[in-house]
């Protein structure tokens, strides 16, 4: 599976409505041991992950997760993609800037806020 089929595998997880399906989406995505870091949460590790992502859908159910840009990088596995997260009163927007192994697989993910002045 290459980059941009995991990172879609990825973005699955944060839409799965079933809470139970999120951690097949993960394990398909990211790394055993990923890091996960925005301004508001950090993870370490795919149980720790999937313990927010269904807190995240437990707390915001009609929330819909997407990526609005392409996929940008690839030289040492380093990516960038702009996103949205649309709830019934607002829209979100951010960057995630993320590493990849050598198995395509998320290894970190550094998520950000807001769009660049």
């Amino acid at each position: 599976m290459d980059f941009a089929a995991r990172a879609a595998e990825y973005l699955a997880a944060w839409n799965e409505r079933a809470i139970d399906a999120i951690r097949a989406h993960l394990d398909r995505s990211v790394h055993p041991d990923v890091v996960f870091s925005d301004p508001a949460n950090r993870t370490v590790g795919i149980d720790e992950l999937e313990r927010l992502i269904r807190a995240a859908r437990t707390d915001l159910p009609d929330a819909w997760y997407e990526r609005t840009s392409t996929l940008d990088g690839g030289h040492d596995a380093r990516y960038r993609y702009t996103w949205a997260v649309h709830t019934p009163d607002d829209t979100i927007v951010g960057m995630d800037c993320t590493t990849a192994d050598a198995d395509s697989r998320l290894l970190r993910i550094d998520g950000f806020f807001g769009e660049l002045a």
